[in-house]
């Protein structure tokens, strides 16, 4: 599997000058640290039929609901020290504040990445989070990410995934993490996931000003449009070429596959937080370890039943069962 900061090109500020210099009308020519494979980028398979279909309800709705426009407003944005102090409180609630080092800078790409090989929350500044939403992607990056590789740790099974016949856990992963973003969202639509979907089986038959068109027509922001055509491009030496990176399309099915699991298992994520693991593999992972007590987020511990609630709401909102 390759590396994201592999994927990053070096002339990464260059190229996007030009590219705003020539009014969106030029196809990037990005330079890499280390040579490329092609076949890696497709490491995530290849867009479905029936996740398309899906995204395309999803999509379609969002704009009904007028949501993309909603989407940018950047009134209340908080504070650098509001942010820090907000994350540090939620690493609290789980003993992790001493462990995890929050660090700012404007050179980071993603606006919040969790990197376990540094113990790092990583924050790209500006700041561009709300309240509301900095919880919902706490959910997502602590609630799920940070709290899985916390119980993977302590598994038996830590770094033997291969000799144990595990799957991969990534659509597992992300549609989780998807889950949790959502679930206490004031509008559960996972239209984000679903446009990032058909960007991917855009970027695959498309040149990267068509990829940015396609989102700039939806967000009517050209840096989020650009960045969200990056994510799908990046990889490729001369983006006029078909292709792209794959892993967009990991969020949307892995939001409706873990839905299903979690509605055919009493929507109790307890299992899903064994580690980092499928959600095909859980009954392996309890039967190794059997008397393992998971650590679990408190969104679903302090209220099950209310969780549980939520889940089906979000799965119906989302044409999901």
């Amino acid at each position: 599997m390759i590396k994201l900061k592999d994927l990053v090109p070096v002339n990464l500020a260059s190229e996007k000058e030009k590219f705003f210099a020539k009014q969106a009308n030029y196809n990037p020519q990005f330079q890499y640290q280390k040579p490329i494979d092609s076949s890696s980028l497709n490491y995530y398979g290849k867009s479905n039929c029936y996740y398309a279909h899906l995204a395309k309800k999803i999509i379609k709705q969002a704009q009904k609901e007028n949501l993309f426009q909603q989407e940018q407003s950047h009134n209340n944005i908080l504070s650098e020290e509001e942010v820090k102090k907000i994350v540090t409180a939620c690493l609290d609630d789980y003993a992790l504040s001493d462990k995890y080092q929050i660090i700012f800078s404007e050179t980071f790409t993603s606006r919040f990445a969790v990197n376990f090989s540094e113990n790092s929350i990583k924050i790209r500044l500006p700041i561009n989070f709300k309240q509301k939403r900095l919880i919902n992607t706490l959910d997502h990056e602590i609630g799920t990410h940070i709290l899985r590789q916390e119980n993977y740790l302590l598994q038996p099974w830590y770094k033997r995934k291969k000799a144990y016949s595990f799957r991969n856990h990534l659509l597992t992963e992300e549609g989780l993490a998807v889950i949790h973003q959502y679930l206490n969202r004031d509008q559960q639509l996972v239209f984000q996931p679903a446009l990032s979907y058909l960007g991917v089986q855009l970027a695959s038959k498309a040149d990267y000003k068509t990829v940015y068109q396609f989102y700039y027509q939806y967000y009517q922001d050209p840096q989020k449009a650009w960045s969200q055509a990056l994510k799908n491009k990046r990889g490729l030496t001369d983006t006029s070429l078909p292709g792209g990176f794959s892993k967009g399309l990991v969020y949307l099915t892995g939001f409706a596959q873990v839905l299903n699991y979690l509605r055919r298992h009493h929507y109790d994520p307890s299992p899903l937080y064994y580690g980092k693991l499928a959600y095909q593999d859980v009954k392996k992972a309890q039967k190794i370890n059997p008397n393992y007590q998971a650590l679990l987020p408190r969104f679903y511990t302090d209220d099950p039943q209310a969780y549980r609630e939520k889940i089906q709401t979000l799965a119906k909102r989302n044409f999901i069962f």
